[in-house]
Parts: C-alpha cells; sequence; structure tokens
C-alpha cells in the first residue's frame, strides 16, 4: 500500500532564513522498496521551482509511488492549495505539504511529453502519483499533471517571475519604443484607456482578449503574455534598465528653426558656440528661410574659442540664402575675433539685418578699426559715419512683409504674444522704439 506522506520541515534559524524551510537530503521511505528525497532542482526547464523529488532506487514502470494527502473534497477549487478535478463539481483539495507534490512538472507541452516520467492519478479515493517509465536511482521525479492547467500556468509564472530578478544584470536589449510597451492591443490594434503590459517583451493586451492563462495572472505582482509564458526570452527587455537616448540637440534645432521667431536657448546649451567646426556645419545645414527675429543666444562660453572670418562667413551664407527674411539678429554674448567683426560689418550690407545686438564690451568695439561699426544710429558720429550706421540702409529698403511702417516689421497687432517675447527688448534696444534707429 503506497504511504501518504508530508514533507518534514524544520524552523532553526527562523529569523535568518526567513520563515519555515524544508530539510533537504532526508530520505522518505515510501515502502515496497521504493524511496526518495527531496533536493534542489538543477535542470533548465525546473531549476526554478527550487526543490524536487529524486529517486534514491529504482522504480519501475506503472508503479504507484505515493499518495497525495487530501484535506477536503470541495465542490470548487480553493485558491492557494493544489486541487485536482475529480468530476463535476467535485475537487480534491491536497495539502501544500504533500512528499508527492514537490514532483515538479516541465511547463512546457513539447518537453513535457519527453520528459516527464510519471503522472498525477486518482486512484479510488486517493490522488496518487504514478510512473509512467522506469526510473533509474538518481533520476528527477516529473509528474504530468494532466487537465490542471492552473498548476503548469503558476510555474511558468514562476519562471519568468524569478527569471526577472535573478539575471537582472544580465546585458538585455533595450525597447526601441518611446515608453517600454506598445500602445496598442497585441489582437485588436486599438488603443485603450487599460491595458495590461508584459513585463519581459514589448506587447499590451486589453481586457476582451486575454487568454485563460493571461487572466490568471491579472491579481499577481507581475504580468507576462502567454508567448513569454510558454517559451520565456533568453534576454527580456526588462533584465536591464532602457539606454536613455539623448537626443542630438544641433538636429532638433535645425529640425525646428525655421519659424518667425527662432532662438538657440530652447534646444542648444551654453557651450554650443566653442566648438566652431560645429557650429560652422550647423549654418551650412540651416534653413532661415522663414525667420524675421534670429537669436543666438547663450553665456560667454567661448571666450578662450571667439568665432573667426570662416564661422562669420558661414553664418552670412545662411543669412542670405534661400531668401532669408532675418531682419534682427542677436549675437548675444559671442565673443568674435577683430578680423571676423570687420568681416561681419562689411557682410551685412548684403542682408536683409537692420538691427543688431552685440555685446560691446567683450567685443572691445571702441577700438579704431572697429569705430562706427554695430552702434546706434543716434551714437555714431556723423563726421565719420555721414550716412550713420552700416545697416541704415538695410532699414530704408523695408523688405515686403514691413507691416506698420515706422515699428520694426516683426510687430503685428493681431499677434500680441509674439510681441511679448522676454527677449525682445534686451536684444533688440525694444522692438517699439525702432524709430530711433533712422
Amino acid at each position: 500500500m503506497p504511504k501518504t506522506l508530508l514533507c518534514e520541515t524544520y524552523d532553526q534559524n527562523l529569523r535568518e532564513r526567513g520563515g519555515l524551510v524544508y530539510k533537504t537530503g532526508k530520505v522518505y521511505d515510501l515502502g515496497r522498496g521504493i524511496r526518495v528525497k527531496l533536493t534542489k532542482e538543477t535542470n533548465r526547464f525546473t531549476k526554478y521551482a527550487g526543490l524536487g523529488l529524486q529517486t534514491v532506487t529504482a522504480i519501475p514502470k506503472n508503479v504507484c509511488i505515493g499518495y497525495f494527502k487530501t484535506i477536503k473534497i470541495s465542490r470548487s477549487a480553493i485558491e492557494g492549495y493544489f486541487n485536482i478535478h475529480l468530476g463535476k463539481n467535485k475537487f480534491a483539495v491536497l495539502h501544500n505539504d504533500s512528499l508527492m507534490n514537490k514532483a515538479n512538472t516541465i511547463p512546457y507541452t513539447k518537453e513535457r511529453k519527453k520528459m516527464c516520467n510519471c503522472v498525477v492519478k486518482v486512484i479510488g479515493n486517493h490522488v496518487g502519483l504514478k510512473t509512467t517509465k522506469n526510473i533509474r536511482p538518481g533520476s528527477m521525479l516529473w509528474a504530468n499533471y494532466g487537465c490542471v492547467p492552473m498548476h503548469y500556468w503558476k510555474i511558468q509564472y514562476g519562471i519568468c517571475k524569478a527569471r526577472l530578478s535573478s539575471q537582472a544584470s544580465r546585458r538585455g536589449t533595450p525597447n526601441s519604443q518611446n515608453n517600454d510597451n506598445d500602445p496598442k492591443c497585441r489582437d485588436c490594434f486599438k488603443r485603450h484607456v487599460e491595458l495590461l503590459m508584459c513585463d519581459t517583451c514589448t506587447k499590451s493586451i486589453c481586457a476582451e482578449h486575454l487568454t485563460r492563462k493571461e487572466a490568471y495572472l491579472i491579481n499577481k505582482d507581475h504580468f507576462f503574455c502567454k508567448e513569454c509564458l510558454e517559451k520565456p526570452l533568453a534576454y527580456p527587455n526588462r533584465f536591464i534598465k532602457r539606454t536613455k537616448i539623448v537626443p542630438d540637440k544641433v538636429k532638433l534645432f535645425l529640425n525646428d528653426c525655421n519659424r518667425r521667431y527662432c532662438s538657440t536657448s530652447a534646444f542648444l546649451d551654453e557651450t554650443w558656440k566653442s566648438n566652431l567646426t560645429k557650429v560652422q556645419e550647423m549654418f551650412q545645414k540651416a534653413n532661415f528661410e522663414k525667420v524675421e527675429i534670429l537669436n543666438l543666444s547663450g553665456s560667454f562660453a567661448n571666450d578662450r574659442v571667439p568665432w573667426d572670418r570662416a564661422t562669420v562667413a558661414a553664418m552670412l551664407d545662411a543669412l542670405q540664402r534661400s531668401k532669408s527674411r532675418v531682419y534682427a539678429l542677436n549675437l548675444g554674448e559671442i565673443y568674435f575675433k577683430e578680423d571676423a567683426l570687420a568681416e561681419l560689418h562689411k557682410g551685412l550690407q548684403e542682408t536683409w539685418i537692420g538691427f543688431i545686438f552685440i555685446e560691446p564690451i567683450t567685443n572691445n568695439i571702441d577700438t579704431k578699426k572697429l569705430k562706427g561699426c554695430f552702434r546706434r544710429t543716434t551714437e555714431i558720429d556723423k563726421r565719420l559715419h555721414p550716412n550713420g550706421s552700416n545697416l541704415s540702409r538695410n532699414r530704408k529698403l523695408r523688405p515686403d512683409w514691413y507691416k506698420n511702417g515706422s515699428i520694426a516689421p516683426w510687430y503685428d497687432k493681431q499677434n500680441r504674444a509674439f510681441l511679448e517675447k522676454s527677449q525682445m527688448g534686451k536684444c533688440f534696444f525694444s522692438s517699439l522704439n525702432s524709430k530711433h534707429f533712422k
């Protein structure tokens, strides 16, 4: 007669071990010369299950190894226990510490057919474990639980969950999406207010398209789609923190620069103007066709790398090509070499620039060579420059979009929000006072 045994447990060092644990290595005598012991699983399909049953003696085919300890017969399955369906509205609720309950299973269908060497059977009034093959000493007992799908689901869930924690340091494949999971349901391809998102891949599923297996996991700590449960990914996407994608700030600026008011401050940091090669490349790619105010703002970050003639030439070329509309230019706290400033002074006459701001102190515009450059018209010595500023001609030409005659071209009564840009007063001596430049 097969025996009904419970696993022996002990609670020594309870605080250190975190609770009740099973005795491993102890040999259990099941009668008729059959002996088994609890040992750690090592097979790749069962290692996450923890402990399993290993044979100490050989066991022939079609032999009942032992019985499960039955707590009661219930009309429905009871959560938290292993339940065997005996018939209509009839379930055997089995003790969690039944020795036979430590025989693990292979949770994946294809491998289960090949590897399982015993099966759970209802024998009379008992539920037992019966061999389906001749089993050698030292073999692990792996049971086919038949039509108890939730048992497989529980193990599959445990495997996926264990992989999330145990392989967290392994190199994974970061998602390329902006978010971790797809924004649409896997099956209906629709967006929903709520989606269940797999913790190891990018799939998302709406409530209407959950399989029975997936619905079983709704209240668990983690959620996995059926594909990941049945065939866990070798390197789940969530194993590593997704690499933060650092945007190309210059590219963002170039994509957004062709607008009426264009400023570098929204995209580029304070050091953008220190690398002259990159500054020149940026001007070569820039399209200022629709720009009226160009604000190259920043700090004194390029004090050791002042802009040279080549950089100024690249900027002037950008201001002239594609029928550029730039009429006001803020060069902020940008340092220039003296010959570059002279080149800029000369080249601005070939553009539409009518108003400009250059930091006077840092660029020392009071030198003899630069006398008369970049001044308000009212401040220029008329004896040296009878025509006033070199930009006077540009202002008098008044391009087609100059709307209101005596005030700056970017002033628009129908768009006051644009007028109230905080940079206007500083950069261009107040657009409403443009009459002072005549």
